[in-house]
């Protein structure tokens, strides 16, 4: 019981802090996070040669690429052959996966590091996004943009559909074209006070 009170009166007098972890802003945080990535899953798809060296060369010509990208933070054309590489090797990757992954096999590494080169292609979808965006921020160019041709032609023919809209009611705008228009069919409608009634005859 004492050593509860003296332990609750220190825990008092000393109260309690705060610690905060602040990291700082990271250059080229996706960039820097395909190059984790793709190393890490290349080297779990090399923990057993089940793969062509053509394989572990592409993915190694990859990462150089990847690592020349984030230490030339200006260039373009390195930028361009990385993304290239990487799409290519998109291709290269379906046809070494299809024709030697180790489907037929007891051996666990072999097909932890088949499933590792799959999950490896899949990524390389998103690697080549953030590379084609890169390089796009880079050429200055604003990459794709999707344009509605419906909303185009409304805003651009908006004014004059508003005019003849307005133009119907009082205070509105008048177009000369309408205003010609409106005393024409005035003056072609025939003069209904001029028709004499009709009488009935009755015997």
């Amino acid at each position: 019981m004492t050593f509860f009170k003296w332990n609750n009166s220190v825990r008092l007098r000393m109260g309690y802090k705060e610690f905060k972890l602040e990291l700082p802003a990271v250059k080229s945080f996706k960039m820097k996070l395909i190059f984790l990535v793709h190393f890490t899953l290349l080297s779990w798809g090399l923990l057993h040669p089940w793969a062509p060296e053509a394989y572990e060369m592409q993915g190694y010509i990859f990462l150089f690429l990847l690592i020349w990208t984030l230490l030339e933070t200006e260039g373009v054309e390195h930028v361009l052959v990385c993304l290239a590489v990487n799409i290519i090797s998109i291709l290269l990757d379906i046809i070494i996966i299809a024709i030697y992954f180790p489907s037929h096999t007891k051996n666990s590494t072999a097909e932890f590091s088949g499933v590792m080169a799959i999950f490896n292609l899949i990524f390389r979808v998103y690697s080549s996004y953030v590379l084609y965006t890169e390089w796009c921020t880079r050429t200055g160019s604003g990459g794709v943009t999707v344009v509605d041709s419906g909303k185009q032609a409304f805003s651009e023919g908006g004014s004059v559909r508003s005019g003849s809209v307005l133009a119907h009611y009082p205070g509105g705008p008048v177009s000369p074209r309408l205003a010609v228009h409106t005393v024409h069919t005035v003056h072609n409608e025939p003069d209904l006070h001029s028709i004499p009634p009709s009488f009935t005859v009755i015997n």
